[in-house]
């Protein structure tokens, strides 16, 4: 059993420091897998894997205790560096500045197509809030 199933934590953690900004478990549903997984912050993929590890594995131990610094496997990818995502010489978005573009608050096609999300949503985009935001927006669009 992992740390966090031990220690009845969700294995959930969102961050404004990083490295790590959103983890979530996903450890399997026959209880035989274990594996935190999420999204790291754009600005250390210029560090070697092995730093970016590191970086990652103090940021576990600061908000999980030492336990987090005993696992079995680390691995991560870095978007930027794959050959077939990015160029690279490319300026990346800051992260969630991309959500909420104007086309996405009215609805299309003669009001038979509504898009909604969290990637649609002006205010919190790209976070829960953003898609109750969404929601709500859709909701109005459609009473009126």
């Amino acid at each position: 059993t992992p740390f966090w199933k031990e220690n009845n934590l969700s294995g959930a953690l969102y961050s404004n420091v990083g490295p790590f900004v959103q983890m979530y478990d996903q450890s399997s549903s026959d209880g035989k897998g274990f594996a935190l997984v999420g999204f790291l912050d754009g600005s250390i993929s210029h560090l070697s894997l092995q730093e970016r590890r590191e970086k990652v594995i103090e940021q576990l131990v600061r908000a999980f205790g030492s336990q987090a610094s005993d696992f079995l496997d680390y691995t991560d990818t870095a978007w930027s560096m794959e050959q077939f995502t990015m160029d690279s010489q490319a300026t990346r978005l800051s992260r969630h500045r991309n959500n909420g573009h104007l086309v996405y608050q009215q609805p299309m096609m003669g009001g038979g197509l509504i898009i909604g999300g969290t990637e649609t949503a002006v205010h919190d985009g790209g976070y829960m809030e953003g898609a109750v935001n969404s929601a709500n927006n859709i909701m109005k669009m459609m009473i009126d």
